[in-house]
């Protein structure tokens, strides 16, 4: 759909800002293909916790995922939007939690 980018080759210059438009949100979210990935499953499996766990009100320990699981996440959140919002823009709580996946993925980013 979008040009890939593979985890090693992430910039911060690549993630989105807390206030970029809805749009570039979802292409990078696109930028990693967690069906391609072997890890798929377990990239369900967070996806799952970490959105009850949002929507629950708990702390996100977004800090102890890898880099990787945090784009399976975001990625599999993205295409889970998608389809509930027919690619419209996700509700603020929605969008709440795409940020804070965003963000950490920038903190891995800028702290390798």
């Amino acid at each position: 759909m979008w040009p890939e980018i593979a985890s090693e080759n992430l910039k911060a210059s690549n993630i989105p800002s807390a206030t970029a438009p809805w749009d570039q949100i979802r292409k990078f979210a696109g930028s990693f293909n967690a069906y391609a990935a072997a890890e798929v499953d377990r990239y369900k499996q967070l996806d799952f916790q970490t959105r009850r766990d949002f929507l629950c009100g708990k702390k996100l320990a977004l800090d102890d995922l890898g880099l990787s699981e945090l784009r399976g996440i975001l990625f599999l959140s993205w295409r889970a939007l998608r389809h509930v919002y027919c690619g419209g823009k996700p509700s603020p709580e929605e969008m709440a939690y795409t940020l804070a996946l965003i963000e950490a993925i920038r903190r891995k980013v800028e702290g390798r």
